[in-house]
């Protein structure tokens, strides 16, 4: 058998498509729950995310007002001993890791009906499955750097004597409002491979030949269903570096089984000719079909990392040193010293220069930097920077005794023509209490409410707004930032804006006026706030919308003419009745839809539902072509906004 995601991310992804999934079972919505306080201290908001064994939901813990993940396993499932066992196996690996790349797991019960209870990080931004179709392949750089952090994570999951056996993109998430620019959060230790001695001689929960992960990203020993441990994850994380070189896994294939049997005996396709050789060493490394054969840890892969990191920024630094000279070597003409500079290779950085026709001490060098720069270049330029400097002096003091007379004969009161400019004025010094106010720090939120709104600018205006988003002020935040969009309207384009304004449509008491707010302040980044929401509430992921105003919104010309072309799409696709409107649509979902015709999309794919007793095919107008076929992929490869 093979095991695939049964439970959702525990972060919430960006406009993520759901994971793929070889599971046929139903996934069972315990839509109860939202809005209800569970485990005397947990708020459930939202859904995220339902699988086969549970749910995913945003809850906020209502003493410490912080949004976690609150994972749960379905009740009906709790009878079964194994199922249990997994889900407390995640709660253990996930608590037993400590580490800034790993999302932390904070409590683990069980609920008065005896459902199981996770409750994890919230992490928000976006998957690297999402950032890959999105834009891959990514450049090498990116590549690298991401890489290390997941070869961090698993370098902290194998100390604590935790395998994970199912890294792939989607348990890979890019965290926003980060120093890193791709700050990795790695989430989903469900089937993870624990080492306890404590619990030794007990029943193990997997059997031998069974096989655990994810097929385009499983080491070859776990497609024979062999025992795994560390290097098992460093030949995922060579495909996952694989993929985002190339934006393709090296083993896909339509069938199961042939994914299965060219992990375990094909080589991977060769990467492409511009590719660094040494990052082609490293995948060529991970990707060995022997465990042996690999990197042994992953503190050993970080170093390789590190150290192809340090070559590519020191050979770019040397190819602009080196295009650098050529332009000297173009435009030099002395008669006295001909130098005939022949960057042709490398040595610790400096250019190779030929010495035969220069005397010994201009065969010397010296170090600039990280390059080492012979005499023969360097005099030459010093020499004429000299030159320079001593004619500027030169006529400078020339200048400035004409200067002083012409100012001292100048008329009382007459301003002199050669009065000094004006120093330049500083940039003022940024108000610390904008940083302590984003924070929600309640002293500093104080200080800046209490100022006069004239003292008050934009960033000051958007610090108040975090501040009081953090503390689920809506009310007070859709103000702040109201007057920060009049002082500023480039804040439009500003993430953590319109990640709070849809926050605050999903709260029963700020929803209305948040909806509205999108509407009028936002334009089009307001519009799909709008849809969202309103679509959010439709599938039943959040109660507290208000679908009424929502609806109203979107019916509304004025609102229609800021919406983007693909949100047209889904409007005009909710909006259609009948054959002719939904083939005109379609045509559009090629051109321009995206994730959001989705759900109209896969109702007109039933063939049930009219006539009598139901049997009939309510669209068969739309089945005579490909039509809807090729719609609905043309929106899966076109990501929704993200919030």
């Amino acid at each position: 058998m093979t095991e695939t995601d049964d439970l959702p991310s525990s972060g919430k992804s960006k406009g993520t498509s759901p994971p793929r999934s070889h599971s046929t079972a139903s996934p069972i919505v315990q839509d109860d729950l939202l809005g209800q306080l569970v485990a005397e201290r947990y708020r459930v908001i939202e859904l995220l995310g339902s699988g086969g064994m549970g749910s995913v939901y945003r809850a906020e813990h209502v003493h410490m007002r912080k949004s976690v993940a609150f994972k749960l396993l379905h009740r009906e499932l709790t009878h079964l001993s194994d199922i249990v066992a997994r889900f407390e196996r995640e709660a253990i690996a996930a608590a037993r890791i400590t580490h800034p790349n790993v999302a932390a797991a904070t409590d683990f019960g069980r609920l008065p009906d005896g459902a199981c209870y996770l409750v994890l990080e919230y992490v928000q931004g976006k998957s690297l499955r999402q950032c890959l179709l999105l834009a891959a392949p990514f450049d090498a750089d990116r590549v690298l750097r991401i890489a290390k952090q997941i070869a961090l994570a698993l370098g902290a999951a194998h100390e604590a004597g935790i395998v994970h056996r199912d890294l792939k993109p989607e348990n890979v998430m890019l965290v926003d409002g980060t120093a890193e620019p791709d700050f990795v959060k790695v989430l989903d230790f469900g089937i993870a491979k624990i080492h306890m001695p404590e619990q030794e001689g007990q029943p193990a929960l997997t059997r031998m030949g069974t096989i655990f992960g994810t097929p385009e990203y499983m080491s070859p020993e776990q497609a024979l269903g062999q025992s795994a441990d560390a290097r098992t994850d460093l030949y995922s994380l060579g495909i996952i570096i694989y993929e985002m070189l190339t934006g393709r896994t090296p083993f896909a294939d339509k069938e199961l089984v042939a994914v299965l049997t060219r992990q375990m005996t094909d080589m991977p396709p060769p990467l492409p000719v511009e590719i660094n050789p040494s990052i082609v060493a490293l995948v060529t490394h991970l990707l060995a079909k022997r465990p042996s054969e690999r990197p042994q840890t992953a503190q050993e892969v970080v170093s390789r990392i590190d150290t192809i990191l340090s070559l590519i920024g020191h050979h770019q630094g040397a190819t602009d040193a080196s295009e650098s000279m050529n332009r000297i070597a173009a435009h030099s003409n002395s008669s006295t010293l001909d130098v005939n500079i022949a960057v042709s290779k490398w040595d610790g950085g400096a250019p190779i220069v030929p010495k035969q026709s220069l005397p010994p001490w201009l065969r010397k060098s010296i170090r600039v930097g990280q390059h080492r720069i012979p005499l023969a270049i360097v005099l030459p330029i010093a020499l004429a920077v000299a030159v320079v400097a001593l004619l500027i002096i030169s006529i400078v003091s020339l200048v400035r005794p004409f200067s002083a007379t012409a100012h001292s004969s100048a008329a009382p009161g007459t301003p002199s023509t050669h009065s000094a400019a004006p120093a330049p004025k500083r940039a003022p010094a940024p108000d610390p209490l904008i940083k302590l106010a984003r924070m929600g720090d309640a002293a500093a939120l104080r200080e800046l409410e209490t100022r006069s709104s004239t003292d008050l600018d934009a960033e000051h205006w958007a610090a108040i707004a975090r501040g009081r988003a953090r503390s689920r002020y809506w009310a007070g935040m859709l103000e702040a930032y109201g007057h920060a969009l009049d002082k500023s309207p480039s804040l439009l384009r500003d993430e953590e804006l319109i990640g709070d304004v849809r926050s605050a449509t999903v709260d029963a008491t700020s929803s209305a006026s948040a909806l509205r707010f999108a509407a009028e302040r936002l334009a089009s980044r307001g519009a799909d706030i709008i849809y969202d929401a309103w679509a959010g509430a439709a599938s039943g992921r959040s109660i507290q919308v208000d679908t009424k105003v929502a609806k109203k919104l979107l019916d509304d010309p004025q609102l229609r003419k800021v919406a983007s072309k693909p949100l047209s799409v889904a409007l005009e696709l909710v909006d259609a009745h009948g054959c002719g409107d939904y083939r005109r649509a379609l045509a559009k979902v090629i051109s321009d839809g995206d994730e959001r015709c989705l759900r109209t999309l896969r109702r007109v794919t039933y063939d049930r539902g009219c006539g009598l007793f139901g049997l009939g095919d309510c669209y068969a107008c739309l089945r005579g072509n490909n039509s809807l076929a090729q719609a609905i992929e043309a929106a899966k490869s076109r990501p929704a906004p993200a919030f």
